[in-house]
């Protein structure tokens, strides 16, 4: 991840663009993180209900 920039100095906005140099987005990156966030916990209550 590349150095973060805040857009102030109380520091209350992440201004930076991409995650990295040629990375996505941080919105598209935080998405996608919670996205296969969710369908791992779908997955994983679904193996614990076969049990």
């Amino acid at each position: 991840m590349v150095e973060p920039v805040f857009e102030s100095q109380t520091k209350t906005k992440l201004g930076s663009q991409n995650v990295d140099i040629n990375g996505p987005s941080m919105r598209q990156f935080v998405g996608d993180f919670y996205q296969e966030s969710w369908i791992i916990s779908c997955i994983r209550i679904q193996l614990l209900q076969t049990l």
